[in-house]
């Protein structure tokens, strides 16, 4: 793997740059309407590679010794997007759910940084833990940054644990698909706590 810095400031930076506001409420898949059919699907799992600590402790006491900012995890080359990766199922209603699970294994904490992000309007996004315990989200439009034509990165917050879903909710009346693509997933290493995980 290639060693890439995961500085702490850098990503509180990109969340707070692209104000990642949310409406505070349980992904689709959580409701109990919906439970029964969501059991039955299986969700894909995309395991990224193990990270070799000896190695990494050893570059972060290089880099204490040059007196540089610590690291709290390691960046892992993603390339996952709504076309590539993932489950979709559809809801009796016609709506349309994705949904893609990101394993790292040992990891104390995952957060996604995105190369191309945006929702249509009425769209929902929403990153959780394995145990549905924390929940970011929904995540909408009104987060886009840049258009459709000129589209910008993003970044999720941290989600405590080894495993993190993301979940993707399209009504059927939506033309316009969201353009979500994951770029690089970071593996934690070292415990940070930050304020915007929330009780699903």
């Amino acid at each position: 793997m290639k060693k890439i810095y995961c500085l702490l400031f850098f990503v509180l930076f990109l969340i707070h740059a692209h104000a990642q506001i949310t409406t505070k409420e349980p992904p689709v898949s959580f409701y109990a309407e919906n439970a029964e059919l969501f059991v039955k699907e299986t969700v894909e799992i995309k395991t990224m590679s193990p990270v070799d600590m000896e190695r990494i402790r050893q570059e972060d006491e290089e880099d204490a010794q040059k007196g540089m900012p610590p690291r709290f995890g390691y960046s892992i080359k993603a390339g996952f997007d709504l076309n590539n990766s993932g489950t979709w199922t559809e809801l009796p209603n016609g709506d349309k759910v994705w949904r893609l699970s990101i394993s790292c294994p040992n990891a104390l904490s995952i957060n996604l940084l995105y190369d191309k992000f945006w929702l249509s309007d009425g769209t929902k996004f929403f990153v959780y833990s394995n145990d549905k315990k924390q929940s970011i989200g929904a995540i909408t439009s009104y987060n886009n940054k840049g258009t459709k034509e000129e589209i910008r990165g993003f970044a999720t917050s941290l989600i405590y644990g080894e495993q993190t879903t993301l979940e993707y909710y399209e009504p059927k009346e939506i033309m316009e698909r969201a353009i979500i693509s994951i770029a690089e997933v970071v593996h934690g290493y070292q415990y940070i706590q930050t304020m915007e995980n929330t009780s699903a």
